[in-house]
């Protein structure tokens, strides 16, 4: 099975040994393999579910990404998981790899999911909110220097 893969630099297409493909090291800081039946995985989910969020947006990899950017499958779903039937039931027997996905378009999926929940008025009020007090604890900063300066201590300490 074979992949072409296109450097965006030189707009150069190679083709590749579906099994030679390897995460690039920006997507392998972005991500790890999820194996749903890896006890990290399930302790993650329970956590998420425990601080409130109860329906985690599922930005990648999606069976729309798979055929959009035309990702080749890295192997068939192991039949010996407990949750392979439901699996195979809702994607078939393929599995596909993030890494597999280019680094930019990565990217791309995630600024888009980023954006679909954000509040920005929210986020737009906490950005003002840290740069007033980022200015408040200047001038008291500055103050407190100058007091200290005036009682002749240095560092806090006379």
């Amino acid at each position: 099975m074979t992949s072409t893969t296109t450097n965006s630099k030189t707009g150069q297409v190679r083709i590749l040994a579906t099994a030679a493909i390897r995460p690039s090291p920006e997507n392998a800081q972005l991500y790890r393999p999820v194996d749903p039946d890896d006890p990290d995985v399930l302790a993650l989910a329970e956590s998420v579910r425990e601080h409130g969020i109860q329906e985690p947006l599922k930005v990648a990899l999606t069976p729309d990404q798979v055929r959009r950017f035309q990702l080749p499958p890295m192997m068939e779903a192991k039949r010996g998981s407990a949750n392979y039937a439901k699996f195979a039931e809702r994607h078939g027997n393929h599995v596909y790899e993030l890494e597999a996905l280019n680094p930019t378009d990565l990217q791309q999926v995630l600024r888009d999911a980023i954006e679909s929940v954000i509040d920005r008025d929210a986020l737009n009020h906490e950005i003002a909110a840290e740069k007033m007090d980022a200015a408040d604890l200047d001038v008291m900063r500055r103050r407190i220097k100058t007091l200290l300066a005036d009682m002749n201590v240095e560092g806090g300490q006379r």
